[in-house]
């Protein structure tokens, strides 16, 4: 968080918080009131004031103000920093890197989502074919194309790991969990009443 925020929450400690205004879509794309915000310096600042809540929530630290981010899929957009490495390395939508990866799990809709030591990261859908480079069998062997939907289907019996880092991390399957309840954020927050 900027040093002025922090000055500014403390010179104004009560000022209301905003619902309803900034959102997240879910190929990292700020949105202000439904408008995609362009502007470099406005991102940068909004990236570097995002973080969670303790209530589940995410929100932008705007000076005294909070202002709660309806998330279209997840807090963090993951997107592959280095796509001719070795191993995998992502960062999030803000451009910092997402080092503690616990878990990459596979949705029923086919999305992919890293799960991080900050919450959950939605890898971009524009990454998700670059991502099978890194993909491997329970033997340690890569994918074929023609595997690829069957072990996609059931990634725990096939042991489908991501190389990432020393070790393989494991990819599982949600199911029919959604990502809310799953990794427990809130992804529509509202004014209390």
């Amino acid at each position: 968080m900027d040093e002025r925020v922090k000055r500014a929450l403390q010179q104004w400690p009560n000022v209301p918080d905003v619902y309803g205004w900034l959102s997240l879509t879910r190929r990292g794309q700020w949105l202000l009131r439904n408008e995609s915000v362009t502007n470099p310096n406005l991102i940068a600042f909004i990236n570097r004031n995002y973080g969670p809540l303790d209530d589940g929530g995410y929100a932008f630290q705007n000076g005294p103000q909070r202002v709660h981010v309806a998330l279209e899929a997840t807090p963090w957009i993951a997107r592959i920093a280095q796509p001719e490495a070795d191993r995998l390395a992502l960062e999030d939508h803000t451009g910092q890197p997402l080092d503690v990866i616990e878990r990459f799990w596979i949705s029923a809709d086919g999305d992919v989502i890293a799960q991080t030591a900050r919450g959950p990261a939605l890898v971009h859908d524009q990454d998700l074919m670059a991502l099978t480079r890194w993909l491997r069998d329970k033997d340690g062997h890569s994918l074929s194309d023609e595997a690829l939907p069957e072990v996609l289907d059931k990634p725990e019996n096939a042991g489908l790991t991501v190389l990432l880092g020393k070790d393989p991390i494991a990819v599982k399957h949600l199911g029919n969990t959604t990502l809310t309840a799953h990794f427990g954020f809130e992804a529509q927050p509202q004014k209390p009443a």
